[in-house]
């Protein structure tokens, strides 16, 4: 069935979108799928600014959505911004027939073969999620738990809406309390960098 690399994103977000879009068409060179943007800035200008940079990499089989939602910017006005756009995304893959949602956030750059490699992991383990884990920004000892890499099975999408602003924690846990399992896996996908315009940027430079 075809998988729907989807994500949320916003303006601030600006200082990595050039780069993760470059990394998406490298990975599109590998599986050939969609790619769907939820757009939560304020107004529709930062939806031509990325168009410029998918025209500039040469993504084509896209499509940007813009959620006209209150720009607060306390941690829960944010959480909650997202989590429309995650909750827009699922309804989104189950409406046009996706079998997979490839939620991949625009601040981590990965390996062009990621996707096959969760696929393997899911098929082999019978997983309806698996989420990769890679390092948090700026430490080296400890692993972030959210999904921003993470494969999902259409069935739990259609089994389980997205709430409570919980970065996709609580969400593998409704799974696993509804009868179905998830993978927490760690350094299969090497490297992943975690961008807050630091490590990476400054390799590429």
């Amino acid at each position: 069935m075809k998988i729907l690399i989807a994500t949320p994103i916003h303006e601030i977000k600006d200082y990595c979108m050039e780069a993760w879009l470059a990394n998406v068409s490298e990975l599109l060179k590998v599986y050939s799928t969609d790619l769907l943007l939820v757009d939560n800035s304020g107004g529709l200008e930062y939806v031509k600014k990325v168009e410029g940079y998918l025209k500039k990499y040469g993504i084509v089989n896209y499509k940007i959505e813009h959620l006209d939602l209150i720009q607060g910017m306390s941690l829960l006005e944010k959480c909650q911004r997202i989590e429309a756009c995650q909750e827009f995304i699922r309804q989104y893959i189950i409406t046009n027939g996706y079998g997979f949602w490839f939620s991949w956030e625009c601040d981590q750059i990965i390996p062009a073969h990621s996707l096959d490699e969760l696929l393997k992991v899911m098929q082999a383990g019978n997983f309806m999620v698996v989420a990769h884990n890679p390092w948090t920004r700026g430490s080296s000892t400890l692993y972030n738990m959210d999904m921003g890499v993470t494969l999902i099975n259409r069935v739990a999408l259609e089994k389980h809406h997205w709430q409570g602003g919980d970065e996709g924690v609580l969400f593998k846990e409704r799974v696993y309390q509804g009868g179905g399992s998830y993978a927490n896996v760690y350094g299969l996908l090497n490297p992943v960098y975690h961008l807050d315009d630091k490590h990476y940027l400054d390799e590429k430079n």
